[in-house]
């Protein structure tokens, strides 16, 4: 009787002991044990971990805890399925579950290795955001399928019956696909890459830098730091300017206007002196001028350099206009204004005089502190004052080079310039010389080669005395050289230019070196 109660227990049992019911939670367990390997794949996803965390960077581990949290619950679900009576109805549910964690945790922790290596293969370039989207999805498409598979249901009936919601979502997302696949081929073309500064329309103000590419657009971030993002599709269809391939070198134009009396060969080298000190111009390949046209203000040439900072290209190029104008004046060619027909009226003789009196005796009075001059009386001080140029220079500008003759002195009236001596195949700054300071006055007195390099510490207005200002003061007075030459003398032995013997006193030693100036002054001028 036991027996045949017991036999037909399942009989009056309901569906759950139903024949069907226990051959399908036998196929979900023999499934589970395959998927798992005997174990096996546990053993597989714990160990990616592990790997992940000694490779990945310090940064990058904190993804790990994703997949960490996948195998938790994974090993929670898998003990659940073994504590529930084997024959409960969402038994083979939760097998299906522990399968699909199982396999994102594995997947998961794939991927992150994976990136990590193709990051270092490229230089710890990274890795485009689309690039890394679509493997995404490649991923979770593969797990989602292997989920279906296990749980009965076969993935090729799925898309043969939703035929028609697949042409629904096709056409709904027809622009999205649009820039997937136009994100695609910039990826494959790489037209451009992360960090490239691009233009991708005919308006010059949208240039800016790559910052990202996703699947669906572009960010681009301007000099004005404003972020635009633009669909992939409408780069794919647009001319795409890239200012950093072949090479991040750049060329760049500003255009100057000049007096038709200047000579264009006069006017190309004072512009290439003034582009070529412009310390963010590359001198290879090397800046060049050209001759535009003739215009209403003048001649008009273009300075075009190239330059590998196009993020700074404009203040490059206002580097390089603010050197053209201190160039220009110091060559005494002003920017001409635009030519009109003018009615002026005449100020007479007595104004232009007086204005060009006052600017002498602003210069007589700049002069008069320099100690080479203290001495000169008052009619021929203004004699050298109103033949004296003044010259402008801005920052970082040379005035005279080591080496280079010469027969200028120049006074400081404002600003500050550095004295740099060679020492060692280096320049080695010796001296900074102030306001109503001055140098260069062996080349004036002598013709000798400039001793020293000077360069301007900032924007410096320079008084210059030539040696056709002052050999006609020589002329009249000779007798100014013999002071003028012990002047020099007691100034080379205060900078410890003059070597002084053992038995010589300081007094002796000028007087010796004054009589060998005199001499080189007298034959410099032409004096008796």
């Amino acid at each position: 009787m036991r027996a045949a109660s017991s036999s037909e227990g399942p009989h009056n049992a309901p569906d759950l002991w139903h024949p069907a019911a226990v051959i399908t939670a036998a196929r979900f367990q023999r499934l589970l044990d395959a998927a798992s390997f005997g174990g096996a794949g546990l053993a597989v996803a714990l160990g990616l971990i592990v790997v992940g965390w000694f490779v990945l960077d310090r940064h990058e581990r904190g993804l790990l805890r994703g997949p960490a949290v996948l195998v938790t619950v994974h090993a929670a679900v898998a003990g659940a399925c073994l504590l529930l009576p084997e024959r409960a109805p969402f038994v083979s549910g939760l097998h299906v579950l522990a399968f699909g964690l199982l396999l994102l945790a594995i997947g998961r922790a794939s991927f992150l290795l994976l990136i990590h290596a193709l990051v270092v293969r490229r230089g710890r370039v990274p890795l485009p955001r689309i690039i890394q989207d679509i493997l995404q999805g490649l991923l979770y498409t593969a797990v989602l399928l292997a989920v279906l598979r296990a749980a009965g249901v076969e993935p090729s009936s799925l898309l043969t019956t939703s035929a028609l919601l697949t042409a629904v979502l096709g056409l709904s997302l027809q622009e999205t696909l649009g820039n997937l696949f136009a994100g695609l081929a910039i990826q494959a073309q790489r037209p451009f890459e992360i960090d490239d500064w691009i233009q991708f329309d005919a308006d010059a103000s949208n240039v800016g830098r790559v910052v990202e590419i996703n699947w669906r657009a572009t960010r681009v971030r301007t000099v004005d730091g404003v972020e635009i993002t633009v669909p992939n599709g409408a780069l794919a269809r647009a001319s795409i300017r890239n200012y950093s391939k072949p090479t991040t070198a750049v060329r760049r134009a500003v255009t100057v206007a000049l007096p038709y009396a200047v000579p264009p060969t006069d006017a190309h080298a004072v512009l290439l002196q003034a582009v070529r000190s412009s310390p963010e111009v590359l001198q290879e390949p090397a800046p060049d001028i050209v001759t535009l046209g003739f215009g209403d203000a003048g001649v008009e040439y273009k300075v075009r350099f190239w330059t590998d900072q196009f993020g700074r290209r404009e203040p490059v190029d206002g580097d390089v206009r603010d050197r053209v104008w201190f160039a220009l004046q110091r060559a005494g060619h002003p920017i001409p204004f635009p030519a009109r027909t003018v009615l002026m009226h005449d100020a007479g003789h007595e104004a232009r005089a007086a204005d060009q009196t006052l600017a002498a005796e602003h210069r007589e009075r700049t002069l008069r502190f320099v100690d080479l001059f203290r001495g000169l009386p008052d009619d021929v001080l203004d004699a050298l004052a109103r033949g004296s140029k003044r010259r402008f220079f801005m920052a970082g500008e040379t005035v005279i080079a080591e080496g280079d003759e010469g027969d200028e002195l120049f006074v400081v009236e404002r600003g500050e310039v550095e004295v740099l001596l060679t020492r060692h195949g280096e320049a080695m700054r010796v001296s900074v010389i102030g306001a109503s300071g001055f140098f260069g006055e062996m080349s004036l007195m002598t013709g000798e080669k400039r001793r020293a390099t000077v360069r301007a510490l900032g924007p410096s207005a320079l008084l210059v005395v030539d040696k056709a200002v002052l050999a006609p003061v020589l002329g009249a007075h000779p007798e100014f050289a013999l002071e003028m030459s012990t002047m020099l003398a007691a100034r080379e032995l205060a900078l410890g230019q003059v070597p002084i013997g053992p038995e010589m006193n300081g007094q002796a030693v000028v007087e010796v070196r004054s009589r060998d100036l005199l001499d080189r002054i007298r034959k410099f001028f032409g004096l008796r």
